[in-house]
């Protein structure tokens, strides 16, 4: 039975006793920049104009069917509190992002839209659509690898997915980071951070240290 799970901790089957009937992953639009050019023909697609395309939200659309009929009514309730309140990730049991992989496809939630009760083929039951970001991460954490020479620690980070902010975590000293551009980053003993500057480009990225540094990412794709 395919069933999914909010937050990483609460399962619809288990702890909710919904048994998903339906659902659609919808697949997020580019955003389409363009201007007429007065006095020319056409117009200037604009979309690359940041260097990064933008999506509109992914749309998912569940369609449960409520296992205690009797209490059907209080297992809407129940539900509607808990994703109301704190859902913020969503992910299916079946949908792996990689083949032979444990590592499940995330969804990040912004907001959510339920029907109200209802009775279809005589068992209670309702929707939901789920309005989500546009890129859907790996649920496993993917780390840069490393090697020494020196005192000299060399980090090679493999990103196969769409550019990523990762953490970096010095946790033992201070630790000075150089990017594969040369730049230099201070990064904090004990403290997990991240620079809006340091981004993961699809392909291989290599960072040098002068002391013993963790990077970590998550793979994300449309």
């Amino acid at each position: 039975m395919v069933t999914v799970k909010f937050n990483n901790v609460q399962d619809s089957y288990e702890d909710f006793g919904l048994i998903l009937v339906n659902r659609e992953i919808g697949t997020p639009e580019v955003k389409r920049v363009a201007v007429d050019l007065p006095f020319a023909n056409g117009s200037l697609d604009l979309s690359f104009y940041y260097g990064e395309l933008k999506y509109t939200s992914r749309i998912i659309k569940c369609d449960f069917v409520i296992k205690d009929q009797a209490n059907a009514q209080k297992v809407y309730s129940n539900f509607m509190a808990y994703t109301e309140g704190i859902m913020t990730w969503m992910s299916f049991s079946d949908d792996f992002s990689t083949e032979g992989s444990n590592d499940l496809w995330e969804y990040t939630c912004e907001s959510m839209k339920a029907s109200a009760l209802k009775k279809t083929d005589k068992l209670w039951g309702f929707s939901v659509e789920f309005k989500c970001k546009p890129f859907k991460e790996k649920s496993g954490t993917k780390r840069g690898t490393m090697s020494s020479t020196d005192g000299v620690y060399y980090i090679t980070c493999e990103n196969n997915g769409m550019p990523a902010v990762p953490k970096m975590t010095a946790p033992f000293a201070e630790v000075t980071l150089t990017t594969p551009e040369g730049d230099e980053y201070i990064l904090p003993a004990g403290e997990t951070v991240s620079f809006p500057d340091i981004v993961l480009y699809q392909g291989t990225s290599e960072f040098t240290a002068n002391g013993f540094v963790l990077i970590d990412w998550n793979e994300r794709t449309i």
